[in-house]
């Protein structure tokens, strides 16, 4: 029944798109795409003010099943039938009948396994692709690193001449997908041969008193100070960046992007800053967790204007063969950067704290089964001027202990994952 439905969803998604024809901004990667995708979002709507004319990926939909309900514009049915039948319904007044109809759609592409972004292509086809970084997230289904490279750059296989790639300019591997490519490229990064050079970062920068990251943008001798309130982190930096590079080529200029910037807001769990108990600060991290992106927080923690700097870390999912070194490898980063505490949350995180526990951390470290389990152990870690994270892969259920220490948990629903 799910391949039925899947089927009749995509032959109802090309009709639409067939019919409307909007821009398709395409992002995928392995860390950094949701980020992209809201800061792309945020940008586009300077140039797109009216309400629908520009359609973005609801929460994590990005595979088959989620572009065509984005495509279509309406929320998961899950196992509700007469939402099915409403769906379905939609879909059909859509193909068939003329209806406003969004002008931009900006859609993640979740590439899990490989042939995925064949068959997210065949529904979709971009006129803006844009292609983040590669990593080892979702390992266990691709044989290497290399293989994940191959498929992911496939997003750029149906670009015109008269339409853009967008290349992160800091990863090696991404460099070279410019190569042989017929359409237009736009280079991002803080290399500074990218064609939108990140310059002057400052990872923590406080700016009437709300904490941020600031950077200047340079692109073709012109340059612009841009702030982002509320979030931490090269990722976000980068995300920004690589927006930017989307506003450049829909024919904006930086003065426009640099003002839309300032409301750009990722979402909940993706290097946040909230507040905690006690006069703390929490670094909400929770919504994933890969080796790039787990090495990248550790190192924003530890660079964070706080007296006291602890780490709660969870398992890395999804990494098949790779796992056990690339838990220990966050141990040794965790070495390095010198931290005042960390509690390493689950089996796979055990093999980090096991390797550590001997070292002149041990007394520093702890294990703990679960993230349930691990609430108290992170609240007695709690003095004055501390910044904890709280970062692990979604299975690891992390957000649970951000919901128990932070300050606002009035709000807790719609400020974590």
């Amino acid at each position: 029944m799910k391949k039925i439905f899947q089927k009749i969803l995509l032959k109802y998604s090309r009709a639409i798109l067939h019919k409307y024809k909007p821009e398709i901004v395409a992002v995928t990667g392995s860390v950094g795409k949701t980020s992209a995708k809201e800061a792309i979002f945020s940008v586009l709507r300077a140039k797109y003010p009216n309400s629908g004319i520009i359609r973005k990926n609801n929460k994590n939909y990005n595979n088959e099943f989620g572009l065509s309900f984005t495509i279509i514009g309406v929320d998961s049915p899950k196992r509700n039938p007469f939402k099915w039948i409403f769906v379905f319904l939609k879909a059909f007044i859509l193909s068939r009948f003329f209806s406003h109809y969004p002008k931009v759609l900006i859609l993640e592409l979740g590439i899990d396994r490989p042939g995925d972004t064949d068959v997210l292509t065949e529904i979709i086809k971009p006129h803006i692709a844009v292609l983040t970084t590669i990593g080892v997230s979702h390992l266990q289904n691709f044989k290497n690193e290399n293989q994940i490279f191959e498929e992911k750059r496939k997003i750029f296989k149906h670009l015109g001449v008269n339409d853009y790639a967008i290349i992160n300019q800091d990863d090696v591997k991404v460099r070279t997908a410019a190569s042989g490519l017929k359409s237009k490229v736009l280079t991002y990064g803080f290399d500074n041969s990218s064609d939108l050079w990140i310059d002057g970062y400052n990872p923590i920068y406080e700016k009437g008193g709300t904490y941020g990251s600031s950077f200047t943008l340079k692109y073709l001798g012109e340059k612009e100070d841009i702030f982002l309130p509320n979030t931490i982190g090269i990722q976000h930096v980068s995300a920004a960046t690589a927006a930017a590079a989307v506003g450049i080529a829909q024919g904006m200029d930086l003065s426009q992007i640099s003002a839309t910037l300032r409301y750009y807001k990722p979402e909940p769990g993706r290097m946040g800053i909230l507040p905690g108990e006690y006069g703390t600060v929490i670094l909400d991290d929770t919504y994933n967790a890969a080796p790039l992106s787990m090495h990248a927080a550790l190192r924003e923690l530890a660079s964070f204007p706080a007296a006291h700097k602890v780490a709660v870390v969870g398992d890395m999912l999804e990494l098949g063969p790779q796992s056990e070194a690339a838990h220990i490898n966050i141990a040794n980063e965790i070495k390095e950067l010198q931290l005042d505490a960390v509690i390493f949350v689950g089996p796979e995180m055990r093999l980090a704290y096991e390797h550590l526990k001997k070292s002149v951390l041990g007394e520093s470290i702890q294990w703990i089964k679960s993230s349930i389990l691990a609430i108290q152990a992170a609240r007695k870690l709690f003095a004055g001027n501390t910044a904890m994270l709280v970062k692990g892969s979604r299975g690891m259920h992390m957000d649970r202990i951000v919901r128990e220490v932070m300050r606002d948990k009035e709000h807790a629903e719609s400020l974590l994952v």
